[in-house]
């Protein structure tokens, strides 16, 4: 689970799964903002346009069933719909780590 302030976001096993795959790792930093690294690169979620960093060559984009999913050099990491409605209720406002924001 990712815990932010004090409600929580449950991460599903398929998810766990899909990032083992992907090498990606989560990170909890000290702040509460969070980081997806994959490969030793920094995954940045920008606020409100949810758009990623376009030099990593990843593309974010809300399907059908309301399911975030990043596609990652033809691969994909899902986020089921259940976690984006939670974070949606929370609004989650962007955090700011080293002047860049963040946006789960």
């Amino acid at each position: 689970m990712l815990r932010v302030t004090d409600q929580t976001l449950r991460v599903y096993p398929k998810t766990l799964r899909v990032a083992e795959k992907l090498r990606v790792r989560v990170i909890m930093l000290l702040n509460r903002s969070l980081m997806l690294r994959i490969i030793g690169q920094t995954l940045r979620v920008y606020p409100k346009t949810l758009r990623v960093a376009e030099k990593l060559r990843i593309r974010a984009m809300m399907l059908r069933n309301r399911s975030l999913m990043l596609r990652i050099t033809g691969q994909t990491l899902r986020v089921y719909p259940k976690t984006l409605r939670v974070a949606e209720k929370l609004r989650i406002r962007a955090m700011m780590l080293r002047n860049r924001p963040l946006w789960l």
